[in-house]
């Protein structure tokens, strides 16, 4: 009985080992562009490092779980990491809230605009991102998916996703996700404007986060490209 029982012991003590790794991993990259651009936002360091670095911190998550990945389980394994990008078949409520959901909720706003400010929203306005030039809406919305969107839910849902929920249940898992989501944001909000304006109203956005594995993280990159998250990316009226 004891050889029978080693392997699942050792099982369930890798399993967090591989998320403390990512986790560590995940805020040492992402934070070692952020934390200097909050140091230097608040007049604490005189270094100039460009904004536009806030875009390269995005793909922290998604490095640090294909390099735990490479080392733990081999090449094969960055694959399978990967593999949820292209898995397009999900239930039909999974597509309403990844795709129509998101458009419900920008339509709303920018009725309430009209209503309240008696002006229809500049809509060209969706292709200006912020730190960059004009890029047009649709290359800015593919930056948010590539970035924000692929960047983070590789991580997030398709590594620390599924080993969280190994030993709880999925709501309490989303939760904890959500809990790392946020703080793994901390320092943007001492540097981005729109953050420092939203303050804490930026945190509920988390529990979005959980729930989906790999056949989420689809679902979750089409959520982020087109959910209007940031107040600028509401345009203003014209």
């Amino acid at each position: 009985m004891s050889l029978q029982g080693a392997p699942a012991a050792s099982s369930r003590a890798q399993v967090p080992r591989d998320l403390i790794a990512y986790f560590l991993l995940t805020f040492a990259l992402s934070w070692g562009i952020e934390v200097p651009l909050a140091l230097q936002a608040q007049g604490l360091i005189r270094a100039v490092v460009p904004l536009w670095l806030h875009y390269a911190a995005s793909f922290g998550p998604l490095l640090a779980a294909s390099i735990i990945m490479l080392a733990t389980r081999g090449p094969a394994s960055v694959g399978r990491l990967f593999s949820g990008l292209v898995r397009w078949r999900a239930q039909p409520i999974y597509w309403i809230v990844a795709v129509v959901a998101p458009c419900a909720v920008f339509a709303l706003l920018v009725l309430a605009t009209r209503l309240t400010q008696d002006a229809w929203p500049d809509l060209a306005l969706l292709g200006h991102p912020d730190y960059l030039p004009t890029l047009g809406i649709l290359p800015t919305l593919l930056l948010w998916a590539v970035t924000f969107g692929a960047g983070e839910e590789v991580g997030w849902r398709g590594f620390a996703l599924p080993r969280l929920q190994s030993n709880r249940s999925a709501f309490s898992a989303s939760m904890l996700l959500g809990v790392f989501w946020a703080a793994w944001h901390l320092p943007a909000l001492f540097y981005r404007d729109t953050y420092l304006e939203m303050g804490l109203l930026v945190i509920p956005h988390a529990p979005h986060r959980g729930g989906g594995g790999l056949n989420g993280v689809h679902m979750a990159v089409q959520w982020d490209a087109r959910q209007p998250t940031d107040p600028r990316h509401l345009p203003r009226p014209v």
